[in-house]
């Protein structure tokens, strides 16, 4: 049984499952009723060739991968026959306007998911590489300078602020989920969105890191 992010007692493990689970679960629930461009731009396929990314390599791995957990399994060809697709060797009953207004959305509703999720797979594959680089040339130096500057503070016997460490925690977990929730995002993934939230990441890694309390 799902547990809902409020029912969580620990208000950072609360955040993380609304960053890591619910987010993402409600963007690929909600966002194809409204959106349904799932094309990857040129100018993020060019952001991803520039970085020396194979694209052929990528999209043939998110293919294989795609098709062992969703359509070898039959979980796709399953959700699209029940939200109005057609299976082979039955035939269907004549249904009145309302009826197939109401089949025709949900089987292009449930054709949406599919192609956000797998998207977003492609995203996974392509940007991995890119995320260890921007996580290892950013984010570490920002942390560990952020550890530095709280070692300080506790050598000088500096009293902490519980209410800037409460703030500076959440925002570091909420900036980790969405490292996880970007490649959902109906946004082209193009060089300066990238550094923007990569600044933002290491940011606020730094000021949880140097704000931690220092035991004082």
């Amino acid at each position: 049984m799902a547990v809902h992010p409020g029912g969580i007692k620990n208000s950072f493990t609360s955040q993380a499952v609304f960053w890591l689970f619910f987010l993402p679960l409600l963007t690929l629930i909600f966002l194809p009723l409204f959106y349904s461009n799932t094309n990857i731009e040129m100018a993020e396929l060019e952001m991803i060739q520039a970085s020396g990314t194979d694209i052929p390599t990528v999209t043939q791995a998110t293919q294989d991968q795609f098709r062992r957990w969703f359509i070898d399994t039959g979980i796709m060809e399953a959700t699209t026959s029940f939200f109005g697709g057609k299976t082979s060797g039955y035939m269907a009953a004549p249904k009145q306007p309302m009826v197939e207004q109401a089949s025709a959305l949900a089987s292009g509703w449930v054709g949406n998911v599919w192609a956000l999720l797998y998207k977003c797979m492609w995203r996974l594959h392509a940007l991995f590489w890119v995320y260890v680089a921007a996580i290892g040339a950013v984010c570490l130096p920002c942390l560990w300078d952020g550890i530095w500057v709280r070692a300080r503070k506790r050598y000088n016997f500096e009293t902490h602020n519980p209410l800037v460490f409460n703030m500076s925690t959440h925002l570091a977990v909420m900036v980790v989920g969405l490292l996880v929730y970007i490649p959902l995002i109906p946004v082209s993934l193009t060089p300066p969105v990238i550094a923007g939230f990569m600044v933002f990441l290491g940011a606020s890694l730094w000021w949880a890191a140097a704000n931690f309390q220092t035991g004082m």
